[in-house]
């Protein structure tokens, strides 16, 4: 199987990036080719390698054409809050989600792939006061 190209923006952690290429995908990385360079430098580049955009940056749309949208590169976007800055962007995570898009979604019609993960640290109290007021409202 041909693993397909991926073009990772700059603000795709080297971790992920060096665990992508682990996994053999021929990984381009804005952060280490290009820092700096604008949303539409990086689709653009994205575009040109029939490449997967792999970003953490949902505004890549608003600056776009209908036909760059509709012929431009397929996009999975990965945002995550969480505890602390690292911990839901982990590269297992961000790499097993890639990952499942390649073996599920990528021949099927999919163009945009958003996934967005929250995290928040809660004791077993402050869990049960959430689940309490929940329940009174409903």
């Amino acid at each position: 199987m041909i693993l397909p190209q991926i073009v990772a923006d700059e603000n795709i952690p080297g971790e992920v990036v060096n665990e992508l290429r682990s996994l053999g995908h021929k990984v381009y990385w804005i952060a280490a080719e290009q820092r700096g360079i604008s949303d539409r430098e990086v689709w653009e580049i994205a575009a040109s390698r029939n490449a997967l955009l792999l970003t953490r940056d949902d505004r890549f749309f608003p600056q776009l054409t209908k036909e760059e949208i509709l012929n431009g590169p397929q996009v999975v976007v990965f945002v995550a809050n969480g505890i602390e800055n690292s911990e839901l962007q982990a590269a297992e995570i961000m790499t097993g989600f890639v990952s499942w898009y390649f073996r599920n979604l990528r021949q099927k019609d999919w163009h945009h792939v958003s996934l967005t993960l929250h995290g928040k640290r809660r004791t077993k109290s402050q869990c049960w006061g959430d689940e309490q007021r929940r329940r009174d409202r409903g």
